[in-house]
């Protein structure tokens, strides 16, 4: 969430510091049925916003099964960042809690406390405020519902069986920090259809409850779908002391809001009508959203975790049947094993400072149903292995019918490939319809940046185990932005989301460092900033290949042939941010005497690039780069190089120098192969 502090609002560069936190989580770990007891973790801090976690078999680092490569990012896209946020909303925040969605022809994400939407191929075509800047909601996404402060925790999904988006976002005052009045509302948004850029229908419901004697808001929410229902859970803390008082779930008939009218909804507190919960309440449910015919009368699965038995970890898994008509609430309690020592894990060092990074706690970030299985993942300490003692990225995958749940898999994702003593947090999961499960975190180290990485897993790859690291952004610089508190915030999740045009290319969103800058006078010693990006990558189909042949042009034709000779151990590489140069978890390869090779790409555009080696001009291709559209098949792509013995400038001009059939060339001023300036025959 995003919470305002006691700090003060101070203007600089006639812009509005918005000095909010999160409210600290809830530190817990919960055990479930005969047996099962709250963790002491979590009993001790149930009274400000953090949980603990359970598990049982599985558990294998990433770098466990380094023979599998995650797919090359396919395309990437540039998100708002720390200024632009502040450009658009009138406030800087932290953290910018990022999450994105995509829809056939666009892809949409949010931060606290701003909305985008991008066409595909890049083009931005929205950015806005969500909410109320420091004097008016005109202007703002959701204006219509004339939102009385800037609005936060924003959580974004495409329902797929509607074709339409779907935002929604909380506002809450409270006199305790100078609001008139103590209020909770929770916001949302439909597109009409699948486009962006037409009508959008809104709806606001208040989200102030009474519980035991006390007036509650809402924080954190969840989002997901069925065929006809909404989900929204979140969890409710006390105006003032923000003391945790439960957690709710507000199923809505979509069909009212995607008509253009109002959803009937209600209200259930889903941890009482389950029954067996020790303490009587889980924390952060998040309901899976869901893909194709739910079994029987299922509508979805509410996922919490903070619960264990003696010393192993569970989840809480409640089923909801019935949704629309009589809903009814079946919780069962799944032991996963002793995978990890607290509910919240260390914070995580990085490059370049003393400065960590809070990396959250065990609660579940996101979860997906489909195929009988359901999917999610958290952040674990692990008790054994490389990342013990660590903040480290863990999935889970459930077998789930309307008859039964239990583990089928799970493992951790050490990333221990990107460097030696990696953390990694917040991840996102998304799945395709082969049961291939993508996974987006974020990661540090004490010799990397924080930035934004993927990996995936196909359905029949080892159990445990994921493909080594992909990067969508490595961080740029370290990050140390606090606004006067103790906790150095990121996240607070970041998205994944399955493309609906093809149902296998996978959208990542997540956050990175930038450069540092903006230093406010309040905080002298705070200069971190964050950035968000996109990129697409797929696990399906990986049958698509490149290759070719790497040679000498020594006539300086452009073309393989006649005298050129083949050259070996030249570099050649996919560069999936087309800077021009080969960087950290880009693909490459080395080219022998027949040639180089590319294989299992997936289908997507590729940039083909060499490091030329010294010595030589790059003449294949003229441009210097290949771009391929790769599909099934392999396509081919030479790199012709042009040799010359030195080169030199003088005065004001470049030369080349070359030997060529017992004469000297010289180029002044221009580049060869193009005819020489001179060429000089051998004296006898």
């Amino acid at each position: 969430m995003l919470y305002r502090s006691t700090a003060p609002r101070v203007r600089t560069f006639s812009q509005v510091l918005n000095f909010r936190n999160d409210m600290e989580r809830l530190e817990s770990r919960v055990f479930f049925d005969a047996g099962y007891t709250m963790d002491p973790d979590l009993v001790a801090s149930l009274n400000s916003p953090r949980q603990r976690n359970p598990g049982a078999g599985i558990s294998v680092d990433a770098s466990s099964d380094p023979g599998t490569n995650a797919p090359p990012v396919l395309g990437t896209i540039e998100g708002v960042n720390f200024n632009g946020d502040a450009t658009a909303s009138g406030f800087y925040h932290i953290p910018p809690d990022i999450i994105g969605t995509a829809g056939p022809n666009h892809v949409l994400n949010a931060v606290n406390t701003t909305i985008q939407w991008f066409t595909k191929a890049g083009t931005n075509q929205l950015t806005q405020r969500l909410g109320k800047n420091g004097s008016t909601a005109v202007g703002s996404f959701f204006a219509s519902l004339a939102p009385v402060d800037g609005l936060f925790d924003p959580k974004v999904l495409y329902d797929q069986y509607s074709n339409r988006f779907v935002v929604v976002a909380l506002e809450m005052q409270d006199t305790a920090v100078g609001d008139p009045i103590n209020s909770s509302r929770l916001l949302i948004a439909a597109s009409d259809d699948s486009d962006p850029n037409g009508t959008w229908y809104f709806q606001a419901i208040d989200t102030k409850l009474n519980i035991a004697g006390t007036d509650t808001w809402l924080d954190y929410p969840g989002l997901a779908v069925d065929s006809g229902a909404m989900y929204i859970t979140g969890n409710m803390f006390n105006f003032g002391a923000s003391t945790f008082r439960g957690s709710r779930l507000w199923l809505l008939d979509k069909a009212g809001l995607y008509a253009g009218g109002t959803s009937a909804f209600n209200m259930y507190d889903p941890s009482t009508l389950a029954g067996g919960i020790p303490g009587g309440q889980v924390f952060t449910p998040q309901p899976a959203h869901m893909f194709g015919s739910a079994p029987g009368t299922v509508g979805t699965f509410l996922v919490s975790s903070g619960f264990a038995f003696g010393s192993n970890e569970a989840i809480s898994v409640i089923r909801i049947d019935n949704p629309l008509s009589s809903p009814t609430f079946t919780g069962t309690f799944i032991d996963v094993g002793n995978i990890s020592s607290t509910y919240n894990p260390p914070t995580s060092s990085q490059l370049g400072t003393a400065q960590t990074v809070d990396s959250g706690d065990a609660r579940v970030m996101n979860a997906v149903w489909r195929n009988n299985f359901l999917y999610f993942g958290n952040i674990v300490s692990p008790v054994a292995g490389a990342d013990t003692g660590t903040a480290t990225a863990h999935w889970y995958k459930f077998n789930a019918t309307n008859v039964t749940t239990s583990l089928a898999d799970q493992g951790n994702i050490g990333a221990e490939d990107i460097a030696a003593g990696t953390r990694t947090y917040y991840p996102a999961v998304a799945v395709d319809s082969a049961n291939n499960l993508a996974i987006g975190f974020a990661a540090s180290g004490p010799s990397i940046y924080p930035g934004a990485y993927y990996t995936g897993r196909l359905a029949g790859d080892a159990a445990g185990t994921v493909q080594t690291t992909g990067t969508l952004a490595a961080g740029l610089d370290f990050y140390n932005r606090r606004f006067g508190g103790s906790r150095n915030r990121w996240g607070d999740y970041s998205g994944l989301a399955l493309d609906p045009a093809d149902g296998s290319t996978f959208w990542v969103y997540n956050q990175y460092a930038l450069a540092r800058g903006n230093i406010f006078g309040a905080y002298p010693t705070e200069d971190g900033r964050w950035g968000t990006r996109w990129g697409k990558f797929s696990l399906a189909a990986l049958s698509g290949g490149i290759n070719g042949i790497v040679y000498e042009d020594r006539d300086g034709s452009s073309t393989y042939g006649g005298s050129d000779t083949v050259m070996l151990g030249v570099t050649v590489y996919l560069d999936a941010n087309n800077n021009g140069s080969l960087d950290g978890g880009e693909s490459s390869t080395t080219s022998t005497g027949t040639g180089y090779s590319f294989t299992g790409l997936a289908p997507g555009s590729y940039n083909v690039r060499e490091v030329v080696p010294a010595g030589y001009i790059l003449t294949e291709p003229v441009s210097g780069i290949h771009v391929l559209v790769v599909a099934a098949a392999t396509l081919s792509a030479n790199f012709g190089n042009f040799p010359y013995v030195f080169t030199g400038t003088a005065g004001n001009d470049s030369y080349y120098v070359r030997a060529s059939g017992g004469n000297a060339q010289i180029w002044v001023g221009a580049v060869p192969p193009t005819t020489p300036t001179y060429s000089i025959a051998k004296s006898m």
